[in-house]
């Protein structure tokens, strides 16, 4: 049990690290790239329309990874010989 605790409280540190680092550093890092791209191109245009909201939720991964490892160790099912 105290191992999955320990994974928990790890999972919940790189999340908060993902959330408040990471995301913002790639939102500046889409936004400046867009600035070398040319936008009349249809077919790039639309590419970027698509993964522009990939950037907006990169944040709510880690809430997903979370609720998995809560939900895989409350139905897990010690079996002991």
């Amino acid at each position: 049990m105290m191992k999955e605790v320990v994974f928990g409280i790890m999972a919940i540190i790189l999340i908060g690290y993902l959330m408040y680092f990471m995301s913002p550093m790639l939102i500046t890092l889409k936004d400046s790239g867009m600035a070398s791209v040319d936008m009349n191109d249809p077919v790039i245009a639309n590419y970027f329309d698509m993964g522009d909201g990939l950037y907006g939720i990169v944040g709510l991964v880690g809430f997903g990874v979370v609720g998995f490892l809560l939900y895989s160790y409350a139905t897990r099912q010690d079996i002991t010989a």
